[in-house]
């Protein structure tokens, strides 16, 4: 371990002060070289101490644990089980014997392998053991691939038949038989390959271990999109400051974190070089500095917003969007939207700027008519602006769902002011009186998913003939994504209709591989001669071509939205500039069944079309190869009118 000088790190990350005693701790685990588990456990997990222990599930040889050491609880909530590194022994032996050249020796030894595997996967299964953690797989060698293919079967037959979740082995940078060489792609390479024979099974994760080795940014970004649900911090990684206590040098801290970020479990690993080097008691001393320090780092990650954690907790998190045109909203779902205090504050402005552009027309009331009003969130953003401009105004509150009618019916509004309830379909009513302005909420993920061209067609002829829509267009935009982690979710599902299906996600684990380019414009109102009774005139198509980030595979598209409520007020969903603070909607995902590799550039097509009572969305890759048009004429999802 290397001792640095650094006065900042003193003992700054040990005192009390750092981390309150009362907060949540990151969840960080160990792993247990001592045979008395149950010792181990008493001494290292519970109340502020580690989350969980790594314990093999074999101890020089056979099992010869017994299941009664721990109570089944303790099993099941505070050991990951680890199985024996069977593949070096394999490795070996094919090479000392130079079986390889000989079928029948090979797979008899195979055959011996795989037994000690599934007796120890099953061992795991009887104690009620939920996470496993995998050996290490085979980087060199002639035979590695072959060792590792069957080493991928074994897995995929085992998390296939067995209720548990396994993480391998991984490490960042493979040493390459020296100290000297080196290679960051061939543990990336062989993790890749084993991931694709088992199918992307969502049970199946990295259990990531940090090197010493200096690697690229590019090459971080690589192990950001994929499943890696623990990083594991070797004993020796860590340096020592003046005082002899351990801290991560800076490029270790920054990757630590980055994955801390998302919530990546930690495991601190013991050694066998630091049993054998160090007595228990330090080791136990040793294990405890290196915990506290990494609570410390807590204190680096970024301050989340209550709003940031609730998105936090649906990262990646696969939804069906909503259709409130065909189904009535609950009260629950209203609630959570009307708390987005930003996207309601800009809806005011665009309110405001409006009627100040309208009040040259002296002791004029103008009509306000909220169409979609649900509970009432931007009938309150009217009267607020209507009283800011000092304008006299008529407000309607227009609404088909019959619950939320009964909410509005029974409102007390701030102001004093009188709404018109009108319980109807915005796109049938006949008013007493058209409307100046005409304000909806109706856009989805992607701008238009949610229907809003087709309800403001409609509530078009609420308008006067001088009347606006708040919003007053909107523009979707897609980009083309990787993500192993979403894509490996709706493989698992196994239907044609998973990879037919937009879904709404807090994106977490990916990549944008280009820049988010413009797709589909609606602007409201349109000239009544462009208004069909079929609607083609919202039927679109675009094609789109992108340079792509070298190195990653393309595993669908993320849609955004644009929308311009009025003059200079917007609400945008685009990362490049996005309105801060603003939750109400996540990104959109558009799958594709079979993921592009590596490719330096994508060309896309993508169609939004209908019928007489739904709409849907189809897409596929054009370029550089040819794949099926997913979702053809509706068969697997559409929003329903």
């Amino acid at each position: 371990m290397e001792i640095e000088n650094n006065n900042e790190r003193d003992d700054e990350f040990y005192s009390n002060s750092n981390y309150h005693s009362n907060q949540e701790l990151y969840p960080i685990g160990i792993n247990s070289p001592f045979e008395n588990l149950s010792e181990e456990l008493s001494l290292k997990v519970g109340d502020r101490k580690f989350l969980f222990i790594c314990s093999p599930l074999a101890i020089n040889g056979p099992i010869s644990r017994s299941g009664l050491l721990l109570k089944t609880t303790k099993w099941v909530s505070q050991v990951t089980g680890e199985i024996s590194p069977f593949l070096d022994k394999f490795q070996r032996e094919t090479k000392e014997k130079n079986i390889e050249k000989n079928q029948e020796i090979f797979d008899n030894l195979l055959f011996e392998q795989e037994i000690i595997f599934q007796n120890e996967m099953n061992w795991a299964k009887y104690l009620g053991i939920y996470y496993i953690l995998l050996p290490t797989p085979i980087f060199v060698g002639d035979e590695w691939r072959v060792i590792n293919m069957n080493y991928a079967r074994m897995i995929s037959n085992s998390i296939t038949k067995i209720n548990c979740d396994c993480s391998i082995q991984i490490p960042l940078v493979e040493n390459l038989g020296n100290e000297t060489k080196t290679d960051e792609n061939r543990a990336y390479s062989t993790w890749c390959l084993i991931r694709d024979a088992c199918n992307s099974n969502p049970h199946l994760s990295v259990a990531l271990e940090l090197t010493g080795s200096r690697v690229s940014e590019s090459f971080i970004e690589k192990w950001m999109i994929e499943p890696v649900k623990y990083l594991v911090l070797p004993f020796g990684i860590f340096s020592k400051n003046k005082k002899s206590k351990p801290f991560l040098k800076k490029e270790l801290e920054e990757i630590v974190l980055k994955f801390m970020v998302h919530n990546t479990h930690l495991i601190i690993k013991i050694g066998n070089n630091d049993v054998r080097n160090l007595d228990k008691k330090l080791i136990e001393e040793e294990a405890l500095n290196r915990f506290h320090y990494l609570q410390y780092l807590t204190t680096k990650l970024p301050t989340l917003s209550r709003d940031e954690k609730i998105d936090l907790e649906y990262s990646n998190d696969l939804q069906l969007p909503l259709q409130p045109l065909m189904d009535n909203l609950e009260s629950e779902i209203y609630e959570v939207f009307e708390e987005d205090t930003t996207k309601y504050s800009q809806y005011e402005e665009a309110i405001y700027q409006a009627l100040l552009d309208f009040k040259s027309q002296v002791d004029k009331v103008f009509v306000i008519m909220v169409v979609g009003a649900g509970r009432g969130p931007l009938v309150q953003n009217a009267i607020n602006a209507s009283q800011r401009a000092s304008c006299k105004t008529s407000i309607y509150a227009i609404e088909k769902n019959p619950q939320a009618v009964i909410t509005l019916q029974n409102r007390k509004w701030k102001g004093e002011q009188s709404v018109k309830v009108i319980h109807t379909d915005m796109r049938k009513w006949n008013p007493p009186e058209k409307a100046d302005i005409i304000v909806s909420e109706l856009l989805g993920s992607f701008g238009d998913n949610e229907l809003s061209p087709e309800c403001l067609d409609g509530a078009q002829n609420l308008l006067t003939e001088n009347g606006i829509s708040i919003p007053c267009k909107y523009t979707s935009y897609l980009v083309p994504i990787s993500s192993t982690t979403l894509w490996s979710q709706i493989n698992n599902k196994s239907t044609t209709k998973s990879f037919e299906t937009p879904y709404v996600v807090k994106l977490s684990r990916y990549i944008e591989l280009s820049t988010p380019q413009e797709c589909f414009e609606f602007i409201h109102p349109i000239p009544k001669s462009k208004i069909r009774e079929d609607n083609k005139h919202n039927w679109k198509y675009k094609s789109l071509t992108f340079d792509l980030k070298p190195g990653f595979d393309l595993h669908g598209f993320a849609g955004y939205f644009k929308a311009f409520l009025y003059g200079n007020v917007t609400l945008s969903t685009n990362p490049s500039d996005k309105t801060i603070g603003m939750f109400s909607w996540f990104p959109i995902f558009f799958p594709l069944k079979t993921p592009i590799k590596n490719s330096s550039f994508i060309s896309t097509d993508f169609w939004r079309v209908g019928s007489s009572n739904r709409i849907w969305y189809e897409w596929t890759v054009s370029s550089p190869v040819s794949l099926p048009i997913h979702n053809p004429n509706g068969r697997s999802t559409w929003i329903g009118l």
